[in-house]
């Protein structure tokens, strides 16, 4: 979040940067922030070091890699008029420079947005010309240090920024499985569209964001120790459902909020399919089975290949909890494969050249 205080945050992040990366990889962003800097001071543009400064640290936050952060921090404080890509290929090498046009066209084409172009438009362009993945993240924590700072703003410019991020921005960050940055950019816009609904959802839960992820902890804790008595070494990861998203399951499925079983989940990856029933059954034992709401997609698959063992328990504190089960494979299935979740989430019919182009940048951006 951006402060009032840019010299707090940038001792901030240079002791982040050093941390993160080491002396060695840490060099290149470190000196990012010391041109920024300069070049802010110079021109008397400290709001613009300090958005930089916020979307560096969001982007560090999400592990991305020396030169993400840096191109970030240079895009952010040197307006494009003013860059000199020479300058910086010969001072930073060919990736950074790389990025840095990248974030040009895709800055220009976000423009388009405010013309009120066809967003689904706006948003195969900006995949397209994504030439390196990690332009896109950069835009997407831009967008994300935007809504933070607009918190006091007017209504009106919050609810067009909040409108804008629904149809451009938080639709990008499900297809390149970027979650945290999904839902903080989905429960930004759901605030300022919609504040009343807003209120009442939130005012449905017993509990913060982060008294649900510190249950989900204790749950991942206790999960991990019982599989570990049978022999099953699995991967466990735990998220509490975020504000938007409960909203639209809510309105989309015509439920009431008691009956919403996945506020709290957690997906348990293991090795075979043997595994993932010898699970269900631990999970099974350890807490109390909610009537009516097993699902086996691995013996009857969804009609896009889509495969898990789903299951709602009654888990600690008397609190639901949703658990899905499935193997390595069908796990990257889910996420990169015919059965992607961002297509299902968006509901959109297939298209096979675009769907094969998703499951690419994704794999990129993770591997980066």
């Amino acid at each position: 979040m951006i402060t009032e205080q840019p010299g707090a945050d940038l001792e901030q992040l240079e002791k982040g940067l050093a941390a993160t990366f080491g002396a060695a990889q840490a060099d290149a962003p470190l000196r990012a922030l010391q041109l920024a800097r300069g070049a802010c001071q110079a021109a008397g543009r400290d709001a613009a070091c300090a958005r930089a400064v916020s979307v560096a640290r969001i982007l560090l936050a999400q592990g991305a890699d020396p030169d993400t952060v840096a191109a970030a921090l240079v895009y952010g404080a040197i307006p494009e008029a003013e860059l000199d890509l020479d300058g910086i290929r010969a001072a930073f090498g060919p990736d950074l420079a790389g990025l840095l046009k990248g974030l040009a066209r895709a800055g220009r084409i976000e423009a388009l947005s405010a013309a009120g172009s066809d967003p689904e438009q706006l948003r195969k362009m900006l995949l397209a010309i994504a030439e390196d993945v990690r332009v896109v993240l950069i835009k997407l924590a831009e967008r994300l240090a935007f809504l933070r700072t607009l918190t006091k703003a007017d209504d009106a410019v919050r609810r067009a920024a909040g409108t804008e991020t629904l149809a451009l921005f938080a639709p990008l960050a499900n297809r390149l499985g970027v979650a945290e940055l999904r839902w903080e950019l989905e429960d930004f816009a759901f605030r300022f569209t919609e504040p009343e609904l807003y209120r009442s959802v939130a005012a449905l839960l017993d509990e913060k964001r982060n008294d649900r992820e510190a249950y989900i902890g204790r749950v991942v804790r206790t999960l991990t120790q019982a599989l570990a008595g049978i022999g099953v070494d699995a991967t466990i990861q735990g998220r509490p459902k975020h504000l938007y998203s409960i909203f639209r399951k809510m309105r989309g499925k015509n439920l009431a909020f008691e009956q919403l079983f996945d506020i709290r989940a957690v997906r348990v990856i293991v090795r075979d399919v043997r595994e993932c029933y010898a699970v269900l059954g631990v999970v099974h034992d350890l807490w109390t089975p909610v009537a009516g709401e097993f699902d086996d997609y691995i013996a009857s698959p969804k009609s896009n290949d889509y495969r898990s063992l789903h299951t709602a328990v009654v888990g600690p504190e008397g609190r639901t909890l949703e658990v899905q089960i499935r193997t390595e494979e069908m796990h990257r299935q889910s996420e990169h494969g015919v059965a992607a979740h961002w297509r299902y989430k968006e509901g959109r019919r297939a298209d096979q050249k675009f769907d094969a182009k998703i499951a690419w940048l994704r794999q990129v951006l993770a591997w980066k």
